[in-house]
This record gives structure tokens, sequence and C-alpha cells, in this order.
């Protein structure tokens, strides 16, 4: 399959990267930050989502209503999202319009004001994001799971944070964690579309201007160990989340563990689907989930039964471990969870801006980009 990938690392170490892809007239537009709750202490847990926040609530020329509109005047997006090793500013809009994007971003990100009256409206918005968390059982046990895997370390803490950080957290506390991680060296500016990458360059170096130095001291996570959590609510249904903390994006077999992923819990046809929803009418919602990031991951599976169904649920869930530690797979079954780990992959890079989200991550979590080819290859190597 033919690529047309290039990166550009600018003489203040921002990185840009692109990928052209002709046949389309859009571009989807990614300024990240290698930074994200792992680099939060327990009293300011939650400041790096608020500072997302903040950067959507004014500029020196820009108020909320104006970003807001900007691009969506255009029939553009314009979102972002924070996770435990990353935060990500990002834009789609059409190919003409991608010097508006630019502005609109660049402007957010080096020009906000962080008005100290928005800052007091936006804790009570986190707040009721935060309670709408813990009312919604199937992003509760998530969240519970995570914390159980990686606490004491800062990648288990809730990305939200709390009430009490929330509310405590100032405007002080937001320029400070904007200058630690907000740096040149820590950001990988990715593109995906009808895009011509030396114009991009040239634009990124005239809109994009961080400081220089970066400073981390991310504790090592802890020793593995076994934790049973729960939490009390008035709901008809038993949700959980059964799993183990796994190796990171750049460890080699993780290969296998996709394949394995795809046939355990990867869809309609799984083990998991076919035995505890089809044949048992245990559950109505049953997957697993698996996540690299840049030191660490996650591997789960997540169910939700009725309280009398729990241990037969959690007895079948056991036994599917336990058969694919025992039996080997059949060849029928390795080739079909290959076909569709590999078809899935393809179908989603249609999108611009799953291709745009694929090169930042690799740049950011192995530094070097990889092919669709090799991926189908390394695949196929299992």
């Amino acid at each position: 399959m033919t690529t047309h990938y290039q990166k550009s690392v600018l003489s203040n170490g921002i990185r840009v990267i692109t990928e052209y892809i002709p046949y389309v007239r859009s571009v989807s537009l990614g300024i990240w930050i290698n930074s994200g709750s792992k680099d939060e202490t327990p009293s300011k847990n939650g400041v790096s989502h608020f500072l997302e926040h903040m950067f959507f609530k004014g500029t020196v020329k820009r108020d909320a209503f104006q970003i807001a509109q900007s691009l969506e005047s255009l029939g553009g997006q314009l979102n972002a999202f924070t996770g435990r090793d990353l935060t990500c500013y990002y834009a789609r809009v059409l190919d003409e319009y991608l010097p508006v994007a630019l502005d609109v971003l660049s402007d957010i990100l080096c020009n906000s004001v962080f008005n100290e009256e928005k800052i007091e409206k936006e804790k009570h918005i986190i707040t009721e994001e935060i309670r709408q968390v813990q009312d919604t059982p199937d992003d509760l046990v998530g969240e519970l799971f995570a914390t159980s895997i990686w606490t004491p370390h800062p990648m288990g803490f809730s990305i939200l944070g709390t009430e009490e950080t929330i509310s405590s957290l100032c405007r002080a506390d937001l320029i400070d964690h904007l200058s630690k991680f907000y740096r040149s060296e820590n950001i990988v500016i990715a593109a995906a579309g009808n895009i011509d990458h030396l114009k991009m360059v040239e634009s990124v170096d005239c809109y994009f201007h961080f400081p220089r130095g970066l400073e981390t001291n991310t504790p090592p996570l802890p020793p593995l160990s076994s934790v049973i959590k729960q939490a009390q609510r008035e709901i008809s249904q038993v949700h959980l989340c059964l799993g183990r903390r796994i190796f990171s994006y750049n460890n080699p077999k993780k290969y296998a563990l996709l394949i394995l992923n795809t046939l355990l819990g990867g869809g309609m046809s799984s083990r998991l689907f076919q035995n505890i929803r089809e044949k048992l009418g245990l559950a109505y919602a049953v997957h697993t989930q698996l996540e690299f990031l840049q030191d660490t991951g996650l591997f789960a599976v997540y169910l939700a039964t009725d309280p009398a169904k729990v241990e037969q649920s959690l007895e079948m869930v056991l036994r599917e471990f336990t058969r694919l530690r025992t039996t080997p797979l059949s060849d029928e079954e390795l080739f079909y969870a290959k076909t569709q780990l590999k078809g899935n992959l393809v179908l989603a890079l249609e999108s611009t801006t799953a291709r745009m989200t694929r090169i930042a991550k690799q740049e950011i979590y192995s530094g070097r980009f990889q092919t669709i080819d090799e991926t189908i290859a390394a695949i196929d190597g299992v």
C-alpha cells in the first residue's frame, strides 16, 4: 500500500508529521501533547483535563462562542481529549480551510487568557462531568478498574479528577501545568488528508510558539498485585471488569495479544459473546478492552449481568482464559481472527482522523512510522 508520510523537526523541537491522502477533500489536524493525568500529583489530580477545557474559554482575540463557531461555521469540527499519557487538540476541516484550523488551534493553545470567573464556572461543569461518570455504571467500573491496576501510581488517577481536587484548583495551578508540560520538545503536530507537507511545516513554524526545555519525573510503576474493588449503586445489574496490567505499545508481543483480544471479545463472533450471550443468555453486553500506552497497558473483560448470574458469568470468563492457556488455537480460528483484525484496521484507516491519530501515536510512542503493510505483516507473522 502506497504511503505519503513525511516528518520534519522544527528548530524549536516541535515535530511535524503528515500523511498525504490525495483522494480526499478534508484534513484532520491534531496538536498532541505528550502529557496527561500520569503527570499529576494527588492534590492536583484533574488539572490536565481542566486545562484542556479552559483552552476553549477565550483568547486575547476570540471569546468562547467565537472559538466554537470558528470551524463549525465552515462545516468542520474542533475538539480535544485528555488521556492518561496524552492530550490532543484536534480539528477536521475541508482542505481549503486548513489555515483557519491552524489559526484557531494556535490561538487557543498560545493565547488563552484563563479568566478567573470562567475558571470558577468550569469547576461546576467538570463536577457535573464527574457525577455523570459516577451515574454511568459502565464508565464507573472502567474507572475503578484502571485505579485498581495502577494505584498508587498517577497512571491510576481519575482523568477527570475528584470533586475535591477540582474545587481546589486555581488559575496558578493551570499556568504551572501549562509551563511544565506544554513545551516544544513535548509536542507533535500531525495532519492527514489532502495536505502539502512543506506548507504545513511553514504554517506551524509561523503559528505555534512554545517554550523549550522539558523536565519529567514520572515515578516507576508499582509491582503487580491482585485487587478486588467494589462500588455499591442502586441499579438492577452488576457491571464488572476483570483483567490486568500489560506491556506497553512498543512490545513486539502486542500483535499476538491483539489477535487474542479479537478472538476473545472483539465482536459478535468472539468466544465470550457467543458463549456468554448467545449460548447461555447471561449478559447483553460482553466484550474485551485492550489499551497500549507509552510505558504500560491494560487488558480487561467487561460484562453487565443480573446479580444472580455474576458467579456463572465469571466462571465462563475464567474458563475461556484457561482454554486459551491450555488448548492451542485451531488454524481456522487463528486465520479468521487475523483476517478480522486486519480488516478492522484497514477499514478504520479510511478516516483521516484515524490516520492522523495513528501517525501521531506512532511518533510519540515509538519515534518511527510503521506502514500499514508492515503492521499487516506483523499480524500475519504471529
